[in-house]
């Protein structure tokens, strides 16, 4: 049987997300913005808080690595609309980011901004040992997409009994 609880179509109720700099982001992300900042491989003036106010932006934008950090900080509180429950899979399987595509659209977006949300199911794909769940986020602004990502989660199934070997 499947472990996967969504259904291809399955949505989350819309939401309003902020990148804070100094807040912690979340269970998936135990960390802040400027903590982030700090390890970059590619830093850039125009991330940071008071330097990113000289971007032609004239404020601070958020580079295109964290984009999904925006789009995933809240991920593990969406409750899906065919079981209103906040887990994607069997709470035993073991899950794991398996590809992730970001696209910026209309923008840059901006740390300390709100932006709007909407997530949905757009695939769901099974092997003997994982299966695999494609969620499409929309990032939006005043109702104009500035961002989106597609995001592929594996969860490996948990063994059938204690004999089982993955």
């Amino acid at each position: 049987s499947s472990i996967i609880k969504v259904n291809v179509g399955d949505t989350s109720p819309r939401e309003t997300v902020a990148l804070p700099f100094t807040k912690k982001l979340g269970n998936l992300f135990p960390y802040t913005y400027e903590e982030k900042l700090s390890r970059l491989t590619e830093p850039h003036e125009f991330y940071k808080r008071e330097e990113g106010k000289a971007s032609p932006f004239k404020r601070p934008i958020i580079p295109l690595e964290a984009y999904n950090i925006l789009m995933t900080m809240t991920l593990d509180k969406a409750k899906w609309s065919s079981t209103q429950n906040a887990n994607l899979a069997d709470e035993r399987a073991i899950a794991w980011f398996g590809a992730c595509e970001v696209r910026a659209i209309n923008g840059p977006i901006h740390p300390e901004e709100n932006y709007t949300l909407s997530r949905e199911i757009v695939h769901i794909g099974s092997t003997k040992k994982a299966e695999s769940v494609w969620l499409e986020t929309k990032l939006m602004q005043h109702a104009v997409v500035v961002a989106d990502m597609l995001l592929q989660i594996h969860f490996l199934k948990p063994p059938q009994s204690s004999s089982s070997k993955l």
